[in-house]
């Protein structure tokens, strides 16, 4: 631990006192679609020249932020694609996993296509306008691709999963 103080100016046992973690210096963070109810897994992008770099990330922080995601995964309703996926009697519903998920096959049909779609940067409606019969036809294949390799069926990716086909009503929430 003193190498690692010394060379790299990294006090372990003061960062781990005070809540922190010392890891690379992420581009970009992204959320994981199916994570298990709790998790705090995101993940992190790490350019070349943020190799090294590091950040000290506040752990305590990282998990309140993620029980808010967790909270809005859990009960938010994203219905971005449910009105043209309906049409096509796809298993997708209105859940968080359901709308990444989505997106981020779209993007990769997209791209695919040579149409580069930077899903950090695109406004909802462009995104809606992206899942048009083609593209549907061609998720609903990619789908029946990964159910074919994954080792769970996709109705149990998430147990929010199924039931989220409207808006949420009547939504109690008991706080300790």
């Amino acid at each position: 631990m003193e190498f690692i103080k010394s060379e790299y100016n990294i006090d372990m046992i003061d960062n781990y006192n005070n809540f922190k973690h010392m890891y690379f210096a992420a581009d970009h963070t992204y959320l994981q679609a199916w994570a298990p109810v709790g998790s705090a897994e995101a993940r992190l992008v790490v350019s070349k020249n943020n190799l090294s770099k590091y950040k000290n990330y506040d752990y305590k922080k990282w998990e309140n932020q993620f029980a808010y995601f967790s909270l809005m995964r859990s009960f938010g309703y994203f219905d971005i694609f449910m009105n043209e996926l309906q049409k096509h009697n796809t298993q997708y519903d209105g859940c968080f996993d359901c709308m990444l998920e989505i997106s981020i096959l779209i993007s990769y049909i997209h791209n695919y296509n040579g149409k580069k779609i930077d899903l950090m940067n695109i406004s909802k409606d462009k995104l809606k306008k992206l899942l048009d019969n083609k593209t549907i036809k061609e998720l609903i294949k990619l789908r029946g691709e990964m159910d074919d390799i994954l080792f769970y069926p996709f109705d149990q990716k998430c147990p929010f999963h199924g039931h989220l086909n409207e808006p949420p009503k009547n939504l109690q929430l008991k706080m300790k």
